[in-house]
This record gives C-alpha cells, sequence and structure tokens, in this order.
C-alpha cells in the first residue's frame, strides 16, 4: 500500500502560523502567555435580525498547534486573547482539529 499523501503533512502549514496571540486563561487568571498561531476574521457571520448588523462586536477564527500550547491541557471557552490588532477576544468555541485547536472568539 502506498502512503497517504494526506497524513503528517503538518509541515505544509507552517509557514500559516506567522501570527502570535497572547493569552490570559478564565480559570487560572495567573496564568498567561503568548502562542503562535493563524488568525482569520470571520466575514460571513448572518445577521438574524435587520438590527443585528449594527455591532462593534468582532469575531476571529483562530488557530493553535496543539504542540505550541503549553499554558494548560487545552484551550478553554471564556480564555481571553488578543491578537495585536486592537481588541480584546474571549473564547466561546474550542474544536480540536488535525494537530490544531480551532478557537472561535469574540470581541468583549
Amino acid at each position: 500500500m502506498a502512503n497517504s499523501p494526506w497524513n503528517n503533512n503538518d509541515l505544509a502549514f507552517a509557514p500559516m502560523f506567522s501570527e502570535e496571540a497572547t493569552f490570559v486563561l478564565n480559570s487560572n487568571s495567573q496564568l498567561s502567555g503568548t502562542v503562535e498561531c493563524c488568525a482569520f476574521p470571520i466575514e460571513d457571520v448572518d445577521p438574524f435580525a435587520e438590527g443585528d448588523n449594527i455591532s462593534d462586536i468582532r469575531a476571529v477564527n483562530l488557530l493553535v498547534k496543539k504542540s505550541d500550547w503549553s499554558l494548560s491541557d487545552k484551550p478553554c471557552v471564556g480564555d481571553k486573547f488578543d491578537i495585536g490588532d486592537g481588541e480584546k477576544y474571549k473564547v466561546y468555541s474550542v474544536v480540536p482539529e488535525q494537530s490544531w485547536w480551532k478557537l472561535v472568539g469574540r470581541s468583549y
């Protein structure tokens, strides 16, 4: 059987993880640190009603390699982070994917 090209391809994604996020953990506000990541603004959020499109709240998808996450067992809902764009975010979703955590954050 031939080797699958879809296995062990983490190096192909390595250049995408060029940003940094500074985290403060919800479970221990004294524990903080900076982690390399890949950040994507969420631009396809549909409003529920016409008035919902007027909001200052921003959202972001953040990918953090599991091997780079050393602050706790895993990221948790309520953890806070800053990606240097002038916004502060709180994690409201944590999804394990391939070899990274997909975090969705909302500004506060």
